[in-house]
This record gives structure tokens, sequence and C-alpha cells, in this order.
């Protein structure tokens, strides 16, 4: 079914990026295929014990979780007042962490690594918590080995690098950085797109997995993260037709499938249980058009999709063909 290019815009939503440089102090592993899961968890535990009354409590239940920095990050819940979505037991986390994929599994000491961290909308409020609990993490350590690092800076990615943090001054700036990828669509609409699927991407439809991601599949998971995002952390509701987006996705077709099945799996860092990430890994190559789902597949790039995304699973980058 036919769209105007510019129906599915995304004027209002936002996300702030920044990039953190750790400094090894003694060896570090982080394996490529739970970088992002080991970041994530070791990371939660330390927000945790900076901001937390009880450890031992659940979120949940605590009567000081519409206050706390912890509960409204990691264990956020559509707020009383909510007019939408008030249904739903919880809700995304409004963060993302993508390590650096290109860096091998082991850093060594006095050598750096970096990560980037994504704040959507008003969640950027907490980012000096991100920057503490980071810094009480490099004392503890992470990985295999608990190697210890020091945070050497954080930059605002999206403002040439300006510094928000440094080791050397101890305190957290607070610079505007705010981008909106689903503002405007991209200058070119090719019929033919690449979608580069760079971490498990694990994408359900009707209950089922997708073990190649068809198009719709990924617009409509695209669509569903960023209509609750938007509506609880960017302060404004999504006013489009959610069903006319996805019956238009169904038009556009694979025609080149470059990618794979992988399994790994996450230990949690609180309860010790282990659980299962499968998900796509690799290139599809789609056909049709592509031009009225740019915006939301921008902000896809920012914000990951599918399962386990603030861990860094479901990162994607969109490629024009030709």
């Amino acid at each position: 079914m036919p769209v105007a290019a510019d129906e599915f815009l995304l004027p209002d939503y936002r996300v702030s990026r920044y990039r953190f440089t750790l400094r090894a102090i003694n060896r570090i592993v982080l394996p490529r295929d739970r970088v992002g899961i080991i970041l994530r968890g070791a990371f939660g535990l330390a927000f945790r014990k900076l901001v937390c009354h009880d450890l031992q409590a659940e979120c949940r239940g605590c009567p000081l979780s519409g206050a706390c920095p912890y509960a409204r990050v990691f264990t956020p819940s559509p707020p009383a007042d909510a007019e939408r979505l008030r249904l739903q037991s919880d809700i995304p986390r409004p963060f993302v962490v993508a390590p650096d994929l290109e860096k091998g599994e082991e850093v060594r000491p006095a050598t750096l690594t970096q990560f980037e961290l994504t704040l959507i909308g008003e969640s950027v409020a907490w980012m000096p918590y991100f920057v503490v609990a980071f810094r009480a993490l490099g004392e503890q350590g992470i990985g295999p080995g608990r190697g210890r690092f020091v945070l050497e800076s954080v930059v605002a990615e999206g403002r040439r690098g300006e510094p928000v943090y440094r080791f050397d001054q101890s305190v957290v700036r607070n610079i505007e950085c705010e981008e909106r990828p689903g503002a405007f669509p991209a200058g070119s609409v090719a019929g033919r797109w690449t979608v580069h699927y760079r971490t498990p991407t694990l994408l359900r439809s009707e209950g089922e997995a997708a073990e190649v991601p068809e198009f719709h599949h990924l617009v409509k998971r695209l669509r569903d993260r960023v209509n609750a995002t938007q509506y609880f952390y960017c302060g404004k509701a999504w006013e489009v037709d959610h069903r006319a987006l996805g019956l238009a996705a169904e038009s556009v077709a694979i025609v080149q499938d470059a990618g794979r099945w992988v399994e790994q799996q996450r230990r949690s860092s609180r309860t010790g249980a282990v659980h299962a990430i499968p998900g796509y890994l690799g290139d599809v190559t789609y056909a049709g058009d592509m031009a009225p789902f740019l915006p939301l597949l921008r902000v896809g790039e920012r914000i990951n999709v599918g399962k386990a995304a603030t861990f860094g699973c479901g990162r994607i980058e969109i490629e024009p063909e030709g």
C-alpha cells in the first residue's frame, strides 16, 4: 500500500550519545560475543550500590521506586498517570550500551578501550549517575578476572567530541547534545537497501523467532520500541497509523540474505540465572519503496531493536545499494 515518504517522520524523538574511554589498570578480558552484556550487568550492579537503600529489596515493591534513579533506569514501569501503554508491566529501558566491535577480546594494562552510551529523551538527566557508576565499577573490575580500569574521559558525540568528564578534573559537565535522527528522511531513497545486523538480533513475529528477518519483522518491532520510548521518555506520543506502517512494510522484500543464526548466553550478575540470547547476525538486502521507513530506521541505528537491545544486541546499520 503506497504511503507518503514523510508520513512516518519522528520529529520529537530525541537521543543523546556519549563515548566513554576506559584505561585498563590490569588485564581486562571482554569476550566479543558478551562484551555488551558484561558492561550492562556489571554497570547495573555498580549503579544500584550507589543509590539503593536496600540491595535485597525488589524494586517493584519499594516505596522509593518512583524517585529512585536505579528504578527509573533499570526497572522502569508505566507511571500511574500514563494515558497509554499503562497495562504493560514494564517498559523499555531508556539507554543502550554499544561496545566497540572492532576491538579484540583482551585489553592490556595501560591501553584504552571505548564504548558508546545512548540515552533516550529525558533520561539524559541521569547522565551524572552513569559517570559516577562507571568510576566505581573501574575500582571493582569487570569481566573474567575482574580487570580494573580508570574512566579516562566521557565526550558528547555529535558535538565534535566535547568533553563531559575528564579523569584529571573529576567534574561532570552538563552539555546539550541531543540529536533527532528521525526528524528528516535520508537524502537517498534507493530501491535497494542493506540492513547490517551487527550484533545478534532476535525479532519475534506472532510469538516465533524470525530466523531470517523479513523487512516487516524489523519495522514492526522497531515501531513498537520507538512508540513506547517516545511516549515515556520524549514526552509526546507518536501520532501515526501504526497498523498502516506495519502493512506498508510487508511490500518490501528480501533479495539477498548473507547472514546466519547464532546462539549466545548471559548470566545475571544479580541472580546468577543463565538466559539464552539467540539472534540473526549478518546482512540482508531489501528491495521496495523504502522512503517512508527511513526515519524509523535512522532511529533504530541509535537505539537497537529486539531482545536485549539495551545490552548491545540488535544493533543495525542501513546502507543504500547502488
